[in-house]
């Protein structure tokens, strides 16, 4: 018995690691590109700017620049606001079901 509970926690132990893991690698990557969105609006906005015949000035430059440090946050919280939007549409939807399922259980077994 004793033997059974070293290898069930070292076997907890062992998923708690590669999971906790995983999501370290998954949260750098996530926070990578978050961080990388306003360079590369930037970058992609000046490319296609000239790309398409634009003349790129310094002023026109330094005023894209300014313009871009104004949208960087919400540039950045928009990938988060998605991501909060759609959590709270799921827990609503499960708030729903579980309601209406309380209310049929009720309504069939007349309990109250």
């Amino acid at each position: 018995m004793g033997d059974q509970l070293i290898v069930f926690a070292a076997a907890n132990y062992l998923w708690v690691f590669l999971c906790g893991h995983h999501h370290f690698l998954v949260l750098q990557c996530n926070s990578f590109i978050l961080n990388s969105i306003p360079v590369m609006v930037t970058v992609i906005s000046f490319g296609m700017y000239t790309l398409l015949g634009g003349n790129l000035t310094p002023a026109r430059a330094f005023t894209s620049l300014s313009l871009f440090a104004v949208l960087r946050f919400p540039l950045f919280m928009l990938p988060n606001m998605i991501t909060q939007v759609l959590s709270s549409f799921f827990i609503v939807s499960l708030i729903v079901l579980l309601t209406a399922e309380i209310l049929l259980m009720v309504f069939l077994c007349g309990e109250r």
